[in-house]
């Protein structure tokens, strides 16, 4: 009987170790070299970037339009998203918690949320229902529309280049830090 525990337990741990490593993947360098799903292996030309990301390096260019079928998350400080092209969903999110955030290009999300420990140097369009920014001195000459909430954490600056718009009955929270 403890035999049967013991490798019923040996078992059970394997496939959890099998599962992680499926999930959290060495890091790779991905294109979106066709407009489509994230989780579609046509739109990266072959393997398809997790939607945890952590030191993975992703690419939309100018004319892509990539689909986020789930919330993207950015975990690894070496984690870059460089976008040209455009990242939309109505119901999933971008979690920038590490890692960089740039490009020129056109995001519309349900929700962005950047951490302290991100990097957002994005100079295009965003637009998000919820936006939430906790970086300490965010610069930014982007183009924002906040459709429902933003609250924010930290110094927000859109620079005379970029402009911030909030939608009707939309909501600003500013939370003090000390």
């Amino acid at each position: 009987m403890k035999n049967n525990l013991l490798k019923g337990t040996k078992i059970g741990l394997t496939m959890l170790a099998a599962t992680l490593s499926i999930n959290y993947a060495t890091a790779g360098a991905y294109t979106a070299v066709a407009s489509g799903n994230w989780s579609n292996t046509a739109t990266w030309g072959g393997a398809v970037p997790h939607f945890i990301l952590n030191s993975d390096q992703i690419t939309i260019g100018t004319g892509i339009v990539v689909t986020m079928d789930s919330t993207i998350e950015m975990t690894g400080t070496g984690t870059t998203l460089a976008l040209t092209g455009t990242l939309t969903s109505t119901t999933n999110s971008i979690i920038v918690a590490a890692g960089t955030f740039s490009g020129a290009g056109t995001i519309n999300a349900n929700g962005i949320t950047m951490y302290a420990a991100s990097i957002f140097s994005f100079s295009g369009t965003l637009t998000a229902n919820i936006v939430s920014n906790s970086i300490a001195a965010l610069s930014t000459p982007a183009v924002i529309m906040v459709n429902k909430t933003l609250t924010n954490s930290g110094i927000l600056t859109i620079m005379t280049s970029g402009s911030l718009t909030m939608g009707a009955s939309s909501n600003i929270n500013v939370k003090v830090v000390q």
